[in-house]
């Protein structure tokens, strides 16, 4: 099966020889799968190769499934794209925007319009992540973030969501392009329109219809936790890092969000699954909403997920080039060669990438554990070698 697919798999080879622990990658068309390959380890210490029951940490791979919670809100007309975020969080009601002045100096004024549900669906919201930039919303994030993460061993999602309203907005809200914490926000306003805790509305309405039996927020048991791949960065040893073996540091400093009993449920970034759950998921979204009998949203709702919907001079904000920005997923502008017009996906800060393409059926799925994840380095190559092997065959 996986002879035909040798660009794919020697490039895993080769990331596995130049600095990767190990990796993982899984490629169906329609209901076929065409390729699976494991690579490297995912337990240097100990020798573990990856296998079907490895779990991984997602990271903004999550994304995706608070995108399709939400759309499936906006589906039962429990929510509305225009609806300011305020009717479902009130601290949301006052918010502030951070501004440079004709001197160059930043000042702080109230924002002239609403935040809206969907500004941070399409990440125009003006909320940062905690990024190490100059920017003022940036720093003051950071600063925010790291305090609250000190001062509070453990917290729930709507806490966490409620920090994001002190913070002045980077801009006017739906005026410009910015990844940020919006979807850890968009999480809190799932709770409350649904009544549920946002892992249980997930559980409930996506994971078990899909039958994703391995997907969760934290470790249930010791087969779990036996199964969690490893995290590994190349750098020098630092704070969160462990010991170095074999020339890989262990990374440790956001396991805890992953123990029973840790309240706080991410969704930005926060989910652990297998490979083969996780491609059950885009295969859902590749089919048009549905999998196995099982429909998960209309197709109408996957194709606004999969819609630009930037504008000219937000597209240009936007940071990987030939792509504009759906709901939690970037979308292919224009065919290039390779892929065409219409193709959407994400990826996640360790490394791992997600494809779907509509118009060949096509669904892709890399996983990797590593700090930093080397995205911009690892997944155009990784993209070359699935469509030229693809066409090729």
């Amino acid at each position: 099966m996986g002879e035909r697919w040798s660009r794919l798999g020697g490039y895993m080879d080769q990331l596995c020889r130049e600095g990767i622990s190990g990796c993982a990658c899984l490629v169906y068309e329609g209901e076929a799968e065409r390729f699976r390959r494991y690579c490297g380890l995912r337990d240097v210490e100990r020798g573990l190769a990856p296998d079907g029951d490895t779990l991984y940490r997602i990271y903004s791979l999550t994304k995706l499934y608070t995108a399709v919670a939400i759309l499936q809100l906006l589906e039962a007309g429990k929510l509305h794209m225009e609806d300011p975020v305020a009717e479902y969080l009130p601290e949301y009601r006052s918010l502030q925007v951070n501004e440079v002045a004709a001197n160059g100096w930043n000042e702080v004024r109230e924002a002239k319009s609403p935040l809206q549900v969907g500004h941070l669906l399409t990440m125009t919201s003006g909320i940062s992540y905690a990024y190490d930039n100059d920017g003022p919303t940036m720093r003051r994030t950071k600063e925010a973030v790291e305090r609250f993460r000190r001062e509070h061993e453990d917290f729930s999602t709507r806490e966490y969501a409620s920090l994001f309203a002190d913070i002045p907005l980077a801009f006017e809200p739906g005026s410009h392009f910015l990844y940020g914490a919006g979807y850890d926000v968009l999480a809190s306003v799932i709770e409350v329109v649904s009544g549920e805790l946002f892992g249980e509305y997930l559980r409930g309405h996506i994971w078990e219809p899909l039958g994703l039996k391995s997907t969760m927020f934290r470790l249930r048991d010791a087969r779990d936790r036996e199964n969690l791949c490893g995290m590994y960065g190349k750098q020098e040893r630092g704070a969160g890092m462990g010991e170095i073996s074999h020339g890989f540091v262990r990374v440790t400093d956001r396991d805890r969000f992953l123990q029973p009993e840790s309240h706080f449920e991410e969704g930005g970034g926060g989910v652990l699954s297998t490979m083969d759950d996780y491609m059950r998921f885009l295969r859902m979204l590749a089919g048009g909403g549905a999998l196995d009998g099982e429909r998960i949203l209309t197709e109408e709702s996957v194709r606004r997920m999969g819609t630009n919907r930037l504008s000219e001079e937000q597209i240009r904000e936007f940071p990987i080039p030939g792509y504009g920005y759906g709901c939690g997923v970037r979308v292919r502008l224009a065919a290039d060669g390779l892929g065409p017009a219409g193709e959407f996906g994400w990826y996640g800060m360790s490394g791992s990438y997600a494809l779907v393409d509509p118009v060949h059926e096509l669904c892709f799925l890399y996983m990797q554990q590593m700090i930093p994840g080397r995205d911009k380095e690892i997944h155009p190559e990784l993209r070359r070698c699935l469509y030229e092997d693809y066409f090729e065959r």
